[in-house]
């Protein structure tokens, strides 16, 4: 059978925008999958592997410093479109000095760690003079060439700080330079350049749009990304200079990262005897935590034995992708992002403290204190602290205090594409966990039901089970008849095909159940709760049974 023409609703999630994630059919829309999501905090992996988190770019009128109000100047003039930028448009604005040090600057307000940066290009008698970019009195300062340079200068501020540039310093009256596209960012190093005029603009898996994920390592068709909400209780999960440091130096911006710039720290042990490692505390309550952390061997001659320590202390083998051993009751994980990078995942049922620690030991099972070699010995990015739960979800960068990314909500009211008396329900998805972990709350899962309510009527149900499995199951006539649990597998494909007296399911290939089955409604309503935290790949219904062939055909991985 041709499977997309003969069903009444697909979705393969690659068309996606906001508040939407389009089905291929039924045409018109009427069966476009609504969805929210709060707050501009949540990460994906893009098609080129790299994480894509939300960036904005502060501040306003990025590319026309003539904007007097915003931009405040002086010791100068601004003259806007003088002149060609580096993206080609003729939109650079041209610095003629009237007195030694033409400034401009506007406020911006923020509270963490900030980078702002500016293209900057000498003319005439101002090349070879200074130019700075400026956050408060923390400048960077080059030599203008004929040629454009991006300029960059990274701090911490509290509360509303000027930013500007100073161009060029020292300068004679009538001495004149270029600039174009002012930013101001969250973060440690300065990302590809966004517009603004009027106010902030920002970009990536904002609030409302959906996430298509991929894999960092395989390329492949994205999946659709829906997690809970979250938070990251670490205050700074990229700006390691804020942590506490023993035992070693940190250097910034050494690596790329799994985001794909240079913002990964080196940590470099020194040859104490001593812990070599860094830490910071959290915010969290629970003693049930869940850290992860990216890391890559740095490739000196330093141990591979990467430890996470909150109490009881994880190693993990960061040349082999490996776990080590682990004390306590903590489970671990290890998720290969390329590039030489791993995320380690930590889990601790136990603990009574948020503090966090990262660090290198001599063996795997070693406390962690030894004679360093003063080798490189680890990068490290993105660290995570997240509070009374089982799993680690996708990373949530935080700048200064911990933050929440909102629960992904998708739901739609869809008549017509099944009936009681026969129906096809298929779903492919990727469970995304290396560990069986138990849910999070008793209504997770992925629903396609009579009613909006839960425990609907009737209903076709994939959820993640109290145990860490993943649940199939139906509801006829408000009685619940489980079909298939399993804890591990990482990829499935489920379905279950019913022709008004009897069902049979399938899942990846196998027939795994076949009874009665009685829907006393029609099935409408397609519905998903966060904590199911899958990562779905395909979504089919067809309007009537298929065959038995057909149903091992399209489950088989």
């Amino acid at each position: 059978m041709s499977y997309l023409s003969d069903a009444s609703l697909v979705m393969i999630p690659s068309g996606v925008e906001a508040g939407t994630v389009f089905t291929s059919k039924p045409a018109g829309g009427s069966a476009d999958l609504t969805f929210t999501r709060s707050n501009d905090t949540a990460t994906r992996v893009g098609p080129n592997g790299y994480i894509e988190k939300v960036r904005t770019n502060l501040a306003l009128y990025s590319q026309d410093f003539s904007q007097i109000g915003t931009w405040v100047p002086r010791n100068g003039t601004y003259t806007a479109n003088a002149e060609t930028a580096p993206d080609g448009t003729n939109t650079a604005t041209k610095v003629t000095a009237t007195n030694i040090d033409p400034y401009i600057y506007q406020s911006i307000s923020f509270n963490g760690v900030i980078t702002a940066s500016c293209y900057m290009k000498g003319i005439g008698s101002s090349i070879g003079k200074n130019a700075q970019v400026r956050i408060g009195a923390i400048p960077t300062t080059i030599a203008l060439t004929s040629n454009w340079q991006r300029v960059s200068v990274t701090t911490t501020i509290s509360g509303a700080t000027i930013c500007g540039v100073e161009v060029p310093d020292p300068a004679i009256i009538g001495d004149e330079a270029l600039i174009w596209g002012f930013q101001v960012e969250a973060g440690t190093v300065a990302t590809d350049y966004i517009e603004t005029t009027t106010a902030a603009v920002s970009v990536g898996p904002v609030a409302n749009v959906p996430r298509i994920n991929f894999d960092p390592v395989l390329p492949r068709t994205g999946s659709l990304l829906l997690e809970p909400q979250r938070t990251n209780g670490l205050a700074y999960s990229e700006y390691f200079g804020a942590w506490s440091l023993s035992g070693g130096t940190l250097t910034a911006n050494a690596e790329v990262s799994p985001q794909g710039v240079e913002n990964a720290y080196l940590y470099t042990e020194d040859t104490s005897t001593n812990y070599h490692r860094i830490n910071t505390g959290a915010s969290a309550s629970s003693s049930n935590k869940v850290y992860s952390v990216y890391a890559k061997w740095a490739g000196g001659t330093a141990n591979r034995w990467f430890t996470i320590d909150n109490g009881p202390t994880a190693w993990f083998d960061i040349v082999n992708g490996v776990v080590g051993g682990a004390q306590g009751s903590v489970v671990t994980s290890i998720e290969d992002c390329g590039n030489g990078w791993y995320r380690c995942i930590y889990h601790n049922p136990t603990s009574t403290t948020g503090g966090i620690y990262l660090g290198i030991a001599s063996s795997d099972g070693g406390s962690g204190n030894h004679v360093g070699n003063g080798q490189p010995a680890f990068y490290i990015y993105g660290a995570q602290c997240e509070d009374n739960v089982t799993y680690a979800t996708s990373y949530i960068p935080t700048y200064g205090a911990a933050v929440t990314r909102g629960a992904d909500v998708m739901d739609k009211e869809v008549s017509g594409i099944s009936t009681l008396s026969s129906g096809t329900f298929f779903l492919e998805f990727e469970r995304g966990l290396t560990t069986a972990t138990a849910r999070d709350a008793s209504t997770d899962g992925l629903y396609y039901r009579s009613n909006t309510s839960f425990p609907s009527v009737n209903s076709i149900e994939v959820a993640s089970d109290i145990d860490g499995s993943v649940r199939f199951a139906y509801r006829s006539n408000s009685v619940f008849n489980g079909i298939y649990s399993n804890n591990t597998l990482n990829q499935y494909k489920m379905l279950i095909k019913w022709n008004g007296t009897t069902a049979k399911a399938y899942v990846n290939g196998t027939q795994v159940f076949s009874d009665s089955l009685t829907f006393t409604s029609n099935l409408e309503y397609i519905g998903y709760n966060a904590d199911f935290r899958k990562s779905i790949n395909k979504f089919l219904i067809f309007p009537t049974e298929i065959s038995d062939t057909d149903a091992i055909t399209l489950t088989t991985l």
